[in-house]
């Protein structure tokens, strides 16, 4: 429905709050760095060529299993193994 009125957009990269990017508590770098690696370099030790796929797998990889903001980085692929952001 959207692609008919012209919007082209996807999921590019996820993952939890608490695992990347969002560190406001200890300042750490390593988390931030995890997120621009993620989300601007697009690389990311977990990758899938769905994110729902993506979040399934590795929420379903650890136990008990996280809620959202816990889950690791990820990036979305094409076929070719490319980032698609």
């Amino acid at each position: 429905e959207l692609k008919a009125m012209g919007c082209d957009a996807c999921i590019a990269s996820g993952g939890g709050r608490m695992h990347i990017t969002m560190d406001r508590y200890e300042a750490e770098w390593e988390m931030v760095k995890r997120g621009y690696e993620t989300h601007i370099l697009g690389k990311a030790p977990n990758t899938f060529t769905d994110a729902v796929e993506g979040v399934k797998t590795l929420r379903s990889q650890q136990d008990p299993k996280p809620d959202d903001q816990y889950v690791p980085a990820f990036v979305i692929v094409d076929g070719e193994g490319a980032p698609v952001g």
